[in-house]
């Protein structure tokens, strides 16, 4: 189980934990959340092809977010830069769902100085649209948003209204997302509307 793969005597110094593959769910996740946020020398973690729903897999990421060496989660290295902050450029093009999901509440520490970011491909889902959304209207400074191929259906009205916003953003893509004719009409038409694609 969970418990026993983390013994209380090995958290303070265990830096790289692999929990691949192993069936975990919603059961295991509240737990699992827990006792990652004790793990403060974690470099490496990888909690990928397991069961999480979206809800779950948030409270787990949220775990992450004080762990100060953390560099690679489910084997991306860009983890730590995300979590260093400071960042011009972020692309997590085709890097999933759960890096996504993961990475979100990091964005904000870019807030002032990211101008780019391609989450391309990652099929997210409309589900989590809100989570995606409340991160993207911190970034102050962004100009260019890549969204394509996402399936967000009805959650691109969500996250649209939370970045349409900021000033600075100029490009937005959001091909690949299901969205309806009336909803493209009304992003495209409305007063403050940005260059917007709706093809891939």
């Amino acid at each position: 189980g969970v418990g026993q793969s983390m013994p209380p005597h090995r958290a303070p110094t265990l830096a790289s934990l692999d929990l691949r593959d192993n069936e975990l769910g919603k059961a295991e996740a509240e737990t699992l959340a827990t006792q990652l946020a004790r793990l403060s020398a974690l470099t490496e973690l990888d909690l990928s092809g397991n069961e999480f729903g979206d809800d779950c897999w948030i409270r787990i990421a949220a775990s992450l977010l004080g762990l100060p060496a953390l560099d690679t989660l489910n084997g991306h290295k860009g983890f730590g830069p995300v979590r260093r902050g400071g960042l011009v450029e972020l692309d997590l093009a085709g890097v999933g769902r759960d890096l996504v999901l993961a990475t979100a509440p990091l964005w904000p520490r870019s807030a002032g100085t990211l101008t780019s970011l391609d989450l391309s491909k990652n099929l997210v889902g409309p589900c989590v649209a809100s989570h995606i959304a409340e991160n993207l209207a911190t970034l102050s400074n962004l100009v260019t948003l890549n969204l394509i191929c996402n399936g967000l259906g009805s959650g691109v009205r969500v996250v649209y209204d939370a970045v349409v916003g900021i000033q600075t953003l100029k490009d937005v893509k959001l091909g690949g997302n299901g969205v309806g004719p009336k909803d493209k009409l009304d992003m495209v038409l409305a007063p403050e509307a940005r260059h917007i694609q709706f093809w891939c």
